[in-house]
């Protein structure tokens, strides 16, 4: 009895028994024009054959595809010369993938069909079926089918979709076959092992070279970082330096002084502070940039010397809103500090809206606001159109007043 047998595949020709190889495929249409030919020319050489189907061709349309190359394919199908199934009922029927299950049941079949007078066991599996979860399994069960398989008359082609293959995996089913069957320009060729071991040597360079230049922009991007963190820390020194001049000479000029002007310089020294403040609570955060608005306003009640309450919720405000916000509230609690009524309580109470945030000011009375045509009326009018907005002031029935100022933030992320 001879140990070759025809392939069907004219890239093939004639193999050995125990031959065990895959083909790489895209379609269905792939699928039928190597396995038709495959199934036939075992049919015709009295093999009996084992067709496992799996999408995109499944049972029933890899049969009309067959029979039309085989007119009594019924036949026979009936004299159980061929049966055609799919996936489900062959490599699942016990519920999950089982190695061992599934070989003791090739070998089976193998010695049923010499048993009853065939050549040999003809088979194929698409493997389409086939996802991250069981590929490792299914991989490891075809590395054990080349050796159970190599004394024993059985020819095994397993399809493989190109489409669910990434490079590697491509690699890994080459492994575990004699050789693959895959089309080039039109044409199925064979590629043989040794060509896919330059592959994968070549992949490897490639990885090799890709992290090499990984590693090699990691440290540029590393240097820049650093780069960056000193010319920051540089320019936070020296705005943090010269604020802290600047409010320690407006103090040296207050104990000095002892004119009418002595309160001006005071809430001057306090602005300054005010946006040093600002200055530091961004230097400390962890973006650099943005500071926790409720903190920052317990910093301004603070260096204002002002009893007022503040509840805030997590948000975070770029400098350039913190700062004119901040100056803002600080105007009008300045202006306020010789008539306001202490009898009312200073609440300030910032949340995030539809809009943007809300900081509403409450506690001052109507004659405790500035004047449009007053200096500070006009300085946070324009710190508020700064911000993009506008100052609504509520009067309530005995005088007090609410003042709202929202506007939509350019950093609206809560602080955390």
């Amino acid at each position: 009895m001879s140990n070759l047998t025809e392939s069907g595949i004219p890239s093939v020709g004639g193999i050995p028994w125990g031959s065990h190889f895959c083909q790489f495929y895209e379609t269905g249409t792939d699928l039928a024009e190597m396995l038709v030919p495959f199934f036939k020319a075992g049919l015709d050489q009295g093999e009996q054959c084992l067709w496992i189907t799996s999408d995109p061709l499944r049972a029933a349309d890899a049969e009309d595809a067959l029979r039309a190359a085989v007119p009594d394919l019924d036949r026979r199908r009936k004299a159980g010369q061929i049966e055609i199934m799919d996936h489900e009922e062959w490599y699942l029927r016990q519920g999950a993938l089982s190695a061992d299950a599934v070989l003791d049941a090739w070998v089976g079949r193998e010695q049923a069909a010499l048993a009853e007078g065939y050549g040999g066991l003809r088979l194929t599996g698409n493997t389409f079926w086939l996802d991250r979860s069981n590929w490792t399994a299914f991989a490891d069960y075809e590395a054990a089918v080349t050796g159970r398989f190599a004394s024993r008359r059985i020819l095994a082609l397993c399809s493989y979709c190109l489409g669910r293959c990434d490079g590697l995996g491509v690699l890994d089913v080459v492994k575990n076959h004699q050789f693959a069957v895959a089309r080039r320009q039109g044409a199925w060729e064979v590629v043989e092992k040794s060509a896919l071991a330059a592959a994968k040597q070549e992949l490897v360079r490639a990885n090799q070279d890709l992290e090499r230049r990984v590693e090699e922009r990691t440290a540029e991007l590393a240097q820049a970082l650093r780069r960056k963190e000193t010319l920051l820390r540089e320019v936070h020194h020296r705005v943090r330096n010269n604020l802290q001049l600047m409010s320690s000479l407006l103090h040296l000029e207050e104990s000095r002084y002892r004119g009418p002007a002595r309160p001006d310089l005071r809430g001057l020294r306090q602005r300054v502070r005010i946006m040093a403040a600002a200055q530091n609570l961004a230097y400390a955060s962890r973006d650099r940039d943005s500071v926790d608005l409720g903190t920052f306003l317990e910093q301004v009640v603070d260096d204002l010397a002002c009893e007022a309450e503040v509840t805030a919720e997590p948000l975070r405000l770029s400098q350039d809103e913190a700062v004119p916000l901040a100056l803002l509230l600080a105007e009008l609690l300045l202006h306020s500090r010789g008539t306001r009524d202490p009898a009312r309580r200073l609440r300030i109470r910032a949340a995030a809206g539809a809009g943007g945030v809300s900081v509403v000011l409450e506690g001052l009375g109507t004659a405790d606001l500035p004047a449009e045509e007053e200096v500070a009326g006009q300085v946070a009018a324009n710190l508020a159109r700064q911000l993009g907005t506008e100052m609504q002031v509520q009067a309530g029935p005995d005088g007090a007043v609410a003042i709202a100022i929202a506007f939509a933030p350019a950093v609206p992320e809560p602080a955390f």
